[in-house]
């Protein structure tokens, strides 16, 4: 884990998207990155220290996914709040905006869409990208998604008993990840905004 001082360093060490952080209260936590990879997917969990605005854009030959991990509701992204069963994608071309009223958790899965595709049977990019070019923000199924939650948080424990030294293992947690991945995509369906005015 890695904690920051900096608020652009922090933004910078976030794998899937480019962009700033803007705090608008003073830190109530930490800034932090906590980054695992497995093969061509990485891992992370982040907490944002304190009430704070973002804007950017995802980043060339990835996919991320995001998944709160603190109260969705009080956090809005593209100036709409999230709900309970809420996810965001973002991909290059797909500006974005975050904002929240206090500190926010995230866990987040970046996967390469170029280079060697080691599991291309359990995830085909050309139907995972043509399915996603409806915004950022979806909703799915509870169960796929507190899965990924669950499979994050577990590579990212400090418990000795999780390793991924042994290449087998790596490759059966990344496997298992794609696998979420893709029944969390598959469960998910574009918000529809209302827009007034």
């Amino acid at each position: 884990r890695i904690v920051f001082s900096d608020f652009d360093e922090f933004a910078d060490s976030i794998r899937g998207i480019a962009g700033r952080f803007v705090p608008t209260a003073r830190s109530q936590a930490d800034w932090w990155v906590d980054v695992s990879r497995l093969g061509r997917v990485d891992l992370l969990e982040l907490q944002i220290g304190c009430a704070a605005t973002y804007a950017g854009d995802g980043t060339p030959n990835t996919l991320t996914i995001g998944v709160p991990m603190t109260d969705p509701k009080k956090m809005r992204t593209d100036g709409h709040a999230l709900e309970d069963n809420s996810l965001i994608y973002l991909k290059r071309d797909q500006p974005f905006t975050f904002a929240a009223r206090q500190a926010t958790r995230w866990a987040g899965v970046t996967i390469a869409l170029r280079g060697s595709q080691t599991h291309p049977e359990l995830f085909d990019t050309s139907q995972v990208m043509a399915s996603l070019d409806s915004g950022t923000r979806a909703n799915s199924d509870m169960e796929h998604l507190n899965r990924l939650r669950h499979l994050v948080s577990r590579v990212m424990t400090p418990d000795e008993s999780v390793s991924f030294k042994d290449p087998a293992a790596a490759s059966a947690a990344e496997e298992e990840v794609l696998s979420a991945v893709l029944h969390t995509i598959e469960s998910s369906n574009a918000t529809q905004d209302r827009h007034l005015g």
